[in-house]
């Protein structure tokens, strides 16, 4: 299976783009390694500063059986916009310049305050993508379990019900990364990914008294955009504590059922970064507690649904041809979804 980062631009991708100071296009590889959601996600530049604006087909217009002389009505389709927005995440490194002095390699302490304060990104980034809501926190982006929470609305069809009732439940969510169907955002003009500039020596002044520190400052603008939410899903209520019990959710079954609601059940096409036309294929993200499921289920029943396939260089679990990527933002505790 052909790694997605091949074909579709990454935030990595964007950042070494972009970017002349290579420390930075470092530090977004290193956040990718420790998110799955920023490793596979395709990156897609806001168009309208730190949002985007997606106009939507809300119908086809029918063509007229007619015969010779027949007159033939006028037809439109209507369309409306979208907006997807972003959100700011800042955080601020700060060693006292008496310990960095003495230290005798300075970059390694400092990478390792870095790498702490980089998992705390990858970490915030990866909740929000499954479960921001700016309904409640307006700083934040909206992530996928909103947009997909309920069985009667418009996308209600791709959501799969797994039968969980009370309040231990979690998510399969399938995405299908690419410019038309969903992607992570960055503002116009930005980075594209983490940053970290160096602010040097800062005095530090507090009630207390003076310091100074040795000061790096983190920032990532980030987002998520679905233009086409027919290409994406959740199998929500998959209730945890019934997993190996009689009353387990059949996963490879209601997996069928998601896949069999998809427009097409093959990889469908998106185009470049260079404009050219490509195949994009849907990506499954699950937690540990699910994934360790699968592969259980995968040794019990040999069913030829679930395997293993390289995907972006490395083995990984597939349904179908789906990549199935394990992730810590995605929770056991999520309510029944109605």
């Amino acid at each position: 299976m052909a790694g997605l980062s091949s074909n579709y631009i990454t935030l990595a991708d964007v950042a070494k783009r972009q970017n002349s100071d290579k420390s930075i296009a470092d530090i977004v590889e290193i956040l990718a390694q420790m998110s799955p959601v920023a490793r596979a996600g395709y990156a897609l530049e806001c168009n309208d500063g730190a949002r985007t604006l997606t106009t939507l087909r809300n119908n086809i217009p029918s063509p007229t059986w007619v015969q010779y002389y027949d007159r033939i009505t006028p037809v439109k389709s209507n369309t409306r916009q979208v907006t997807d927005t972003t959100g700011m995440l800042e955080a601020m490194s700060s060693i006292d310049k008496r310990l960095y002095d003495r230290t005798p390699d300075k970059e390694k302490l400092r990478m390792q305050e870095a790498l702490a304060i980089m998992e705390g990104f990858a970490q915030e980034i990866e909740s929000t993508f499954f479960y921001g809501n700016t309904g409640t926190s307006p700083l934040e982006f909206l992530g996928l379990a909103p947009r997909m929470n309920s069985l009667s609305a418009e996308n209600g069809r791709m959501i799969v019900d797994g039968g969980g009732t009370g309040s231990t439940n979690t998510s399969i969510f399938l995405v299908t990364w690419g410019p038309r169907t969903a992607h992570l955002l960055y503002p116009q003009g930005s980075a594209g990914g983490l940053t970290r500039e160096d602010k040097g020596a800062q005095r530090s002044e507090t009630a207390s008294g003076v310091m100074y520190v040795i000061e790096e400052m983190f920032k990532q603008h980030c987002g998520f955009g679905m233009p086409d939410w027919r290409y994406n899903g959740r199998l929500a209520n998959i209730d945890v504590n019934k997993l190996n019990t009689a009353g387990a959710t059949d996963l490879v079954d209601k997996l069928i059922t998601l896949l069999y609601r998809l427009p097409t059940r093959k990889s469908t096409t998106g185009f470049s970064g260079e404009g050219a036309p490509v195949n994009i294929t849907p990506t499954l993200y699950c937690n540990t507690t699910i994934k360790e499921a699968l592969e259980k289920q995968m040794l019990r029943q040999p069913n030829g649904f679930l395997t293993k396939a390289e995907f972006m260089g490395e083995e990984v679990m597939t349904f179908r041809g789906m990549p199935i990527l394990e992730t810590d933002g995605i929770n056991n505790a999520e309510t029944r979804v109605t």
